[in-house]
């Protein structure tokens, strides 16, 4: 694949005087042609970058700095490594953790407030940090809010969030909004990082923006289960997952009070 990817490449670039622009735009249109995998896309753009650095000097380092992934697409490959590695072991966290989350609900630093709203929503980073995805009320539930699309999912209607019930619907919503603002012109990447380290310092040295989301669809089975659901079916449902096998990776996520 990657000897096709290169012959096109040449092609295009002998044809005529290219701007970078147009020669980004085509090497993006290449790496995602026949719908690849996160993987498979990191994969062909390191490979187009060395490709280009080795036959066509005259691109300039600034230029190939460009080829890359897409923030999303990076976190969303960072998560899925995380995810992989936090199967191999239970993790555990209490009631000290949990309140620990919620004290920084009022905290003017960024990160705190990432920290809480990630948790208390079960959304991944991306999807907070994220300002094409609008916020919805939902009619009559303070504790339910909508979101325009998540990751990960082919369709484009909206989705409902259950909250932790520590916040309403409307201030949460504020909440993020006003972070999206704060944030503007840090790259994700780089927030998830600073995030992160914000995590082991004021939380638990052990846990990651990651590990939030399977903590959130835990705190709320053992706190919020009116229903009596069985774990798998209820992990499945507030973390919006379109199959019970993706929330089976969550079912090691250990809550005491």
């Amino acid at each position: 694949m990657s000897k096709k990817l290169f012959l096109k490449l040449d092609d295009f670039l002998n044809e005529k005087s290219i701007d970078d622009d147009a020669l980004l735009q085509y090497i993006n249109d290449l790496v995602m042609s026949n719908e690849p995998t996160n993987k498979t896309i990191s994969t062909r753009f390191s490979k187009i970058k060395a490709y280009l650095r080795e036959n066509y000097v005259e691109i300039t380092e600034e230029f190939l700095k460009k080829v890359k992934p897409s923030d999303i697409i990076i976190q969303e490959i960072i998560n899925s490594d995380a995810e992989k590695k936090t199967n191999k072991t239970n993790i555990h966290f209490n009631t000290k953790i949990i309140e620990d989350i919620l004290n920084l609900k009022n905290s003017k630093n960024v990160y705190d407030k990432g920290i809480y709203l990630q948790f208390i929503s079960g959304r991944r980073i991306n999807e907070i940090f994220d300002d094409s995805i609008k916020l919805t009320m939902v009619k009559n539930t303070p504790d339910k809010i909508k979101f325009s699309s998540l990751s990960k999912k082919t369709n484009e209607k909206p989705h409902i969030v259950k909250l932790i019930p520590d916040i309403t619907a409307k201030e949460f919503r504020n909440h993020i909004y006003k972070l999206r603002e704060v944030v503007n012109g840090i790259s994700l990447n780089d927030y998830n990082k600073r995030l992160n380290k914000r995590i082991k310092k004021k939380i638990s040295n052990k846990l990651t923006s990651h590990n939030l989301r399977g903590m959130y669809g835990m705190f709320l089975f053992s706190k919020f289960n009116e229903e009596d659901q069985n774990i798998n079916g209820f992990i499945t449902k507030v973390l919006n997952h379109d199959s019970t096998d993706a929330s089976l990776h969550y079912t090691n996520y250990i809550f005491t009070e």
